[in-house]
């Protein structure tokens, strides 16, 4: 579905895109420079239609974006073009990753061409250091494609920049007219759903698929979808049709063909955990408080028991398999904790996304959570409003105002 708004003296059409992009690989000759091919695209592109996939996003790092010179990237993108327009394919250009006179030629180029939606990535050699200084860049960029959906490129395991993004989404819609959204690729669901409230986002982790459709999440990519196509549209259809066992089923063996085909060297807490199982005895498994699900589901084994500790993605959690749970709103609101838990086991999975969006709004309205910084102070005057309310109950105050008050300053060294 498509929506145009006046922005200025241009019309930029948006679009609610909802399903799977692939993020096409680059056919390159087995010559001694590697010559850009272009011969295989069109039947790339109808058999890619052919297994239910909705879009693709062309020059990004799976299709080696960034090593191509800009003829080659300018050809890749027509050819890919005219290749997803006849195939009734949503494209998306990645525009960055190179010289900037390059990155704004790219730009102009997708506003000739007509392209759906641009994408770009950061500076990636003289890196952004702040919000202010990324939204300057992708400023200049966007100008370049006025009419054209832009997109930031979130991808900080490649880029090294690692910045508050929904910070950034915030100035982002205020800063550059045409801005519609952020391809996010990054294991923090937590980033990502405070992205979701502000703006379209597109989720780049396949392992995650049926634990963000879960938390309202609608479109998805990974270089994945090139070879497992049809794992994914199992998923998302199961999600979409309320079939939670057979989505979990699907999500298990993608998430065991990714792990086996592709071995990440970023597993510092499975490491942790097989080292730990070797040295401690009595050594059962980890309470895991992280939106990290990715890593969560790495740590655990059938022996190794996870409780899971952030009460926003209880549902999620549930959906990856997880059966453990610590949560302090158990105290507050027990019964959307159990309203849930119930919804899941009758696989009612409209109740279970109602319920979740109910616990995420009660965390997000009644904790202040800076920086991952939640005062114990305020969940203790949230647990004592809720007791005096019902029971006339009160647990008192805190033994310190917040955690701040539990770090005191060094004492001023003697005279």
């Amino acid at each position: 579905m498509e929506i145009t708004k006046d922005v200025g003296k241009k019309s930029v059409t948006f679009f609610d895109f909802k399903g799977l992009m692939a993020p096409v690989f680059t056919c390159f000759n087995d010559d001694e420079r590697k010559t850009i091919n272009i011969s295989y695209v069109d039947r790339y592109a109808k058999w890619l239609k052919s297994k239910n996939i909705d879009g693709v996003l062309v020059n990004g790092i799976t299709g080696e974006g960034p090593s191509l010179g800009l003829l080659e990237r300018k050809l890749n993108a027509e050819c890919w073009w005219r290749a997803a327009s006849e195939n009734s394919l949503m494209m998306m250009l990645q525009i960055g990753g190179g010289a900037l006179p390059d990155v704004l030629e790219m730009g102009c180029f997708a506003e000739e061409l007509g392209i759906d939606s641009v994408c770009c990535l950061p500076e990636i050699f003289y890196k952004p250091r702040n919000i202010d200084q990324l939204i300057a860049y992708c400023k200049v960029v966007a100008k370049t494609c006025p009419s054209r959906p832009f997109f930031y490129y979130h991808i900080p395991r490649i880029t090294n920049v690692n910045l508050d993004m929904p910070m950034f989404c915030k100035a982002a819609k205020k800063n550059i007219p045409n801005f519609a959204g952020i391809h996010f690729t990054h294991t923090d669901l937590s980033a990502a759903c405070k992205c979701l409230s502000e703006t379209w986002v597109l989720l780049g982790i396949s392992s995650l698929l049926a634990a963000g459709m879960l938390l309202g999440f609608g479109a998805f990519e990974s270089s994945i979808l090139n070879i497992y196509p049809e794992l994914f549209c199992d998923i998302y259809a199961a999600m979409s049709n309320n079939e939670v066992e057979r989505a979990q089923d699907k999500q298990i063996a993608l998430n065991a063909i990714v792990n086996r085909k592709l071995p990440k060297v970023d597993v510092n807490m499975v490491q942790f955990c097989n080292q730990a199982e070797e040295c401690i005895t009595n050594f059962y498994g980890l309470c895991y408080n992280s939106a990290d699900l990715d890593m969560a589901q790495k740590c655990k084994t059938p022996q190794r028991i996870i409780i899971m500790g952030m009460s926003e993605y209880l549902g999620s959690c549930l959906m990856l398999g997880f059966e453990t749970f610590i949560t302090f709103v158990a105290n507050i609101k027990p019964e959307v904790i159990s309203d849930l838990l119930r919804a899941f086991k009758l696989k009612n999975l409209p109740l279970v996304q109602a319920k979740q969006n109910e616990l995420m709004l009660l965390v997000a309205t009644k904790t202040q959570n800076d920086e991952l910084n939640v005062q114990i102070a305020d969940i203790k005057n949230w647990f004592n409003e809720r007791m005096l309310s019902e029971y006339q109950f009160s647990a008192g105050p805190t033994r310190g105002a917040c955690l701040d008050e539990m770090n005191p300053p060094h004492p001023a060294k003697p005279n």
